[in-house]
C-alpha cells in the first residue's frame, strides 16, 4: 500500500493530565499573553510594579477585570515571575513562548510551513507517514506493520497470514538537515516606530524571535538559533533576554546608527563554530547601513581625504559599561577600532555600501546563506536589500504591517523541511 502526496511529520504529544485536587495552578493563556506584552513593552522592573501595570493594561485593552494582586501573587508562587529586573523566570519564558507559538501557528495558512527544497542533508532521519515497498537492505525498524498486514490480506485472506517479502511496506524516511541560523536584529532608534497594528517594529521582532526560540527548543533541538543585536556595534543576545531587548537612542552617544558590517562579522564568527550543514544569516532591519568599521589609520586617512568633515566614533569604555549594566547588552567594542558614521537620507554612503557588500560576500564564500527581512515601506531600503541579496544569492522579505512573526516561523520551518502536527502544541 503506497500512499501518495507530500509526507508530513508527527511530533509526539505530551501526555494529557487531568486536573486534580492539590495540583499546581497554572497561568491561563490570556494571562501569559498579557505577560508577553508587558515584557516586550518594557518599563517594568519586577513584580513590585506589575500589579499597577496589570490594572493599567486591563483598562487600556478592555481586558477582563481580574484581581491584579492575586494574579501577581499566583504568578510569583507558581514560578512564572521573580523579583528581578529580568522578572520572567525560565518557566515563565517558556510558557509565554508556547502561547505565542500556538497563536502564530493557528494563524498560518495550512500550506505555509513545509515543502521547501534544500540540498543540505544531515545524518539523522525523520520518519514520515508515507510508505513504499520493502527493498533488500532496508532497516526493518522502519517497517509499516499496518501496511504490511493489509498487503498480505489483499493477496490472501486465509488465516494465519503468510507474509511474504513482497508484502512488506517501509515507512519513508527523510534525512534531517541540521540548521544553524543567526538572526541579526536592528537595534537602531527607528525600530521604535509603530506599525499599523499598534506594535512597534522592535516589539514585533522580539515576538518573532521569542516564538522561534520556542519552536527550536521544542521541535528542532538539533538545530541552533542565535540572536545578534546591532546598531553602530553588535552584541550577542541570550535567548532569555529577548523580551527585554531595547533600541539605542541619540542619548546613547553615537550607538544608534546602523552597522550591517558589525552584525555580519559577528554572525560569521558564530557560524564558523557550527558544524551544521545549513548555515544561514537573517538580517531584520528597517534602515539602510549608515556605519562601518575603520580598521586602521590608513583607512581613516582615505576617508578624510575624500570627505574632510567625516564623523568617526571610538567606543567610550565607561558608556559601554553602562550599556552592559542598564540594557544587559555586551557590545563587541574594540577601543582600537573606530566606526565611520555617515547617515544619508534614503541613500547609502559609497564606502559603507562597499564595505557592507564585501562582508556579506565573505559570509557567502564561507558557505553561509543570507536573507533579509525589511520592516519598512521605503522603496530605497527595499532596493538596497534586493541589490545586496542579488550579490549574495539571498532573498528579501518585505514586512510593512505585522506578519513578521508568521513569516519568520514559516520560513524557518520550510528550511528544516518538516511540518508540525499542531495538536501537539
Amino acid at each position: 500500500m503506497t500512499r501518495t502526496g507530500r509526507p508530513s511529520v508527527y511530533v509526539a504529544a505530551a501526555p494529557r493530565t487531568s486536573a486534580r485536587a492539590g495540583q499546581q495552578q497554572t497561568a491561563d493563556a490570556s494571562t501569559l499573553r498579557t505577560l508577553a506584552k508587558m515584557a516586550m513593552g518594557g518599563g517594568i522592573s519586577g513584580p513590585g510594579e506589575m500589579e499597577s501595570a496589570l490594572i493599567s493594561y486591563q483598562t487600556a485593552h478592555e481586558a477582563p477585570n481580574r484581581d491584579a494582586a492575586a494574579t501577581v501573587r499566583m504568578l510569583e508562587e507558581q514560578g512564572y515571575i521573580r523579583d528581578d529586573k529580568r522578572w520572567l523566570t525560565r518557566r515563565g519564558f517558556r510558557a509565554v513562548g508556547s502561547v505565542l507559538l500556538q497563536d502564530i501557528l493557528r494563524d498560518l495558512t495550512p500550506d505555509a510551513p513545509g515543502g521547501h527544497h534544500t540540498d543540505f542533508r544531515g545524518a539523522g532521519e525523520t520518519t514520515t507517514d508515507a510508505t513504499r515497498p520493502y527493498e533488500p537492505g532496508d532497516d526493518m525498524s522502519n517497517t509499516s506493520v499496518p501496511g504490511t498486514l493489509l498487503n498480505a490480506l489483499r493477496r490472501s485472506s486465509t488465516l494465519p497470514l503468510d507474509i511474504q517479502p513482497a508484502d512488506i511496506e517501509q515507512y519513508v524516511t527523510e534525512a534531517d538537515s541540521r540548521a544553524a541560523v543567526v538572526y541579526c536584529l536592528d537595534l537602531s532608534s527607528t525600530m521604535r516606530t509603530r506599525l499599523r497594528d499598534g506594535m512597534s517594529r522592535i516589539e514585533a521582532a522580539k515576538r518573532a524571535l521569542w516564538s522561534l526560540y520556542t519552536l527550536n527548543t521544542r521541535h528542532y533541538p538539533n538545530d541552533s538559533i542565535h540572536v545578534v543585536g546591532f546598531a553602530s556595534m553588535a552584541c550577542r543576545i541570550r535567548p532569555y533576554d529577548i523580551p527585554y531587548i531595547g533600541t539605542f537612542t541619540a542619548n546613547d552617544d553615537f550607538l544608534h546608527y546602523t552597522n550591517y558590517q558589525a552584525a555580519l562579522r559577528m554572525a560569521r564568527r558564530i557560524l564558523r563554530a557550527e558544524a551544521a550543514e545549513n548555515r544561514r544569516i537573517v538580517m531584520i532591519t528597517d534602515g539602510q547601513p549608515s556605519a562601518c568599521f575603520v580598521e586602521d589609520e590608513r583607512q581613516r586617512r582615505d576617508i578624510l581625504s575624500e570627505k574632510p568633515y567625516s564623523n568617526f566614533y571610538v567606543p567610550d569604555p565607561e558608556l559601554i559599561s553602562q550599556i552592559r549594566h542598564k540594557k544587559g547588552l555586551r557590545l563587541d567594542a574594540n577601543t582600537r577600532m573606530s566606526v565611520y558614521l555617515c547617515y544619508r537620507y534614503r541613500g547609502v554612503d559609497e564606502r559603507i555600501s562597499r564595505v557592507t557588500s564585501s562582508e556579506a560576500q565573505r559570509c557567502r564564500r564561507e558557505g553561509m546563506f543570507l536573507d533579509y527581512v525589511v520592516i519598512s515601506d521605503e522603496e530605497e531600503l527595499a532596493g538596497y536589500a534586493e541589490d545586496l541579496a542579488a550579490r549574495t544569492r539571498g532573498r528579501v522579505y518585505r514586512v510593512q504591517d505585522g506578519g513578521m512573526t508568521g513569516l519568520l516561523v514559516s520560513d524557518y520551518m520550510r528550511h528544516t523541511q518538516r511540518t508540525i502536527n499542531r495538536t501537539t502544541l
